[in-house]
């Protein structure tokens, strides 16, 4: 059961340069698309 946190812990650091901190699990394609546009990283 370590795998989700870990995961969720990889893409939160990955996105830790944008502010990001926490994400909840189970992380989406569509969840982490709507924080990289909340950034203003990504397009619409």
């Amino acid at each position: 059961m370590g795998a989700p946190p870990a995961i969720a812990n990889a893409v939160v650091d990955a996105l830790a340069h944008l502010g990001v901190t926490h994400m909840e699990i189970p992380i989406r394609p569509d969840r982490v698309w709507e924080v990289l546009r909340e950034k203003g990283v990504a397009g619409a």
